[in-house]
């Protein structure tokens, strides 16, 4: 099964470099951490690069597991068949 999480909104911060290392609720293993492990299972995380660029982000500060994505890569997966999660 291919999983995609798209991050929207307050979401797309996770893509800076450290900034999931600023969110762990224990019991729960920090959020690098799961962010490193999904990556390695095959997970495609991605963040929506416009609102990347909206909030005044800069590229050199991105995290490189988080690549930037346009709604047409979230658009292509749906017109695929893919099935959605909201949160």
């Amino acid at each position: 099964m291919e999983v995609l999480v798209f991050l929207v909104s307050d979401g797309v911060e996770l893509r800076l470099d450290g900034a999931s290392n600023l969110s762990h609720v224990r019991p729960i293993r920090p959020l690098s951490k799961l962010i490193e492990s999904f990556v390695e299972n095959g997970g495609a995380p991605a963040a929506c690069g416009s609102r990347f660029q909206y909030r005044g982000m800069k590229q050199e500060h991105n995290l490189r597991k988080l690549q930037g994505s346009g709604v047409s890569t979230l658009a292509a997966r749906l017109a695929s068949g893919a099935t959605t999660v909201s949160l």
